[in-house]
């Protein structure tokens, strides 16, 4: 389940205080992640095993913070559960990590035959990685692209020779 609320529903409090109820949890249930996506973001959701896809913010309406949620992948025993969900862009590139130390780097949208799908919300999606028998993913995370000229990027190559004079 995945619910949408305006970040502002909820109040600043201080660092021992207990909170506001994010969303109405059903048996069975666990929070996975809390993200604030940007415009333009897809939300991108991972399964266990090894499934995932891409769905566009627009699909999750707003609703008031506490409620029941919304269908966010249509779990069954060949995805399993949902194990994480982050904001991605096309040009960003995703890590996965497995429990038997697996991992991968893929393109979220490289070309028309080598992206993760963007699907409706009450999908299963497609195979993000194979997985080898009695594994499981634990871990995703996002990689943005680092442009080549930007500060810090490869072009920023360090000097030959230090600048300025040491004193010994």
């Amino acid at each position: 389940m995945a619910i949408r609320f305006p970040v502002t529903d909820v109040r600043p409090m201080g660092r021992t205080a207990r909170g506001v109820r994010g969303i109405d949890l059903r048996e069975g249930d666990a929070v996975v992640s809390a993200l604030v996506p940007s415009p333009g973001e897809d939300i991108l959701t991972v399964a266990l095993h090894g499934y995932g896809k891409r769905t566009e913010l627009g699909e999750y309406r707003e609703q008031g913070r506490g409620g029941l949620g919304l269908i966010n992948l249509n779990v069954s025993e060949r995805t399993g559960p949902v194990v994480a969900a982050l904001p991605v862009l096309p040009s960003d590139e995703v890590v996965v990590a497995t429990r038997q130390g697996m991992v991968i780097r893929t393109p979220v949208e490289q070309d028309e035959n080598n992206r993760i799908s963007r699907l409706g919300r009450a999908t299963q999606g497609v195979r993000v990685i194979r997985l080898k028998e009695d594994d499981e993913v634990v871990s995703v995370t996002r990689h943005t692209a680092v442009q080549e000229d930007a500060p810090g990027g490869p072009a920023d190559e360090p000097p030959d020779e230090p600048e300025g004079e040491i004193d010994a």
